[in-house]
């Protein structure tokens, strides 16, 4: 389990009482970050579960890429795709699979069908970058890029690739700004 506060004492809760009171009547809903990468319990919790929708196996074939499992992550991205064929998140984690799994070919086809569904989708633009920056189009790169923190802008990823990419192309004025915004988040 993770915690997203720290732990106080009791001692001081009483002096925020009002304040947890007045929360009591308020709607929350808690997202997991885009970048977040499941504990190895989390995983292995994950794998004894069978999926039974599209969006489980693509929780799960997630956590399996974040593992490093790209094998096992592009089935369950398949298999969600097999339940819903227009599913961009499936497309877009398939893509990134093929890419750590050096087919860069099967991960543009990914990308820009995910993207074709949803052209804003965070992984997908960065899938994008990534690909365009592997062929030595960096103007494509740093625009897929711009284009994934405008979906998100706390995509430290994306800021720090694009931040590399113009430090190389000597635009530290640009560079500097990407870094210190990927740095605060």
């Amino acid at each position: 389990e993770r915690a997203v506060a720290p732990e106080f004492p009791a001692s001081e809760a009483a002096a925020d009482q009002e304040k947890l009171r007045q929360l009591d009547d308020q709607p929350v809903a808690l997202y997991r970050p885009a970048n977040y990468i499941d504990t190895h319990d989390e995983l292995a919790a994950a794998e004894a579960r069978t999926p039974v929708s599209g969006t489980d196996y693509v929780r799960r074939g997630s956590a399996y890429g974040n593992d490093g499992h790209y094998d096992l992550a592009i089935a369950d991205f398949t298999k969600a795709l097999t339940l819903k064929a227009d599913d961009a998140d499936a497309l877009a984690g398939r893509a990134v699979s093929y890419l750590h799994s050096q087919r860069p070919d099967l991960a543009a086809r990914d990308t820009d069908a995910a993207l074709a569904i949803a052209p804003r989708n965070r992984l997908a633009l960065w899938t994008k970058g990534i690909l365009a920056e592997l062929a030595g189009r960096l103007d494509e790169a740093i625009s897929a890029y711009g284009a994934a923190i405008e979906a998100d802008p706390n995509d430290f990823s994306s800021l720090a690739m694009r931040a590399q990419i113009e430090y190389q192309k000597h635009d530290e004025t640009h560079a500097l700004t990407d870094a210190s915004a990927a740095l605060k988040l």
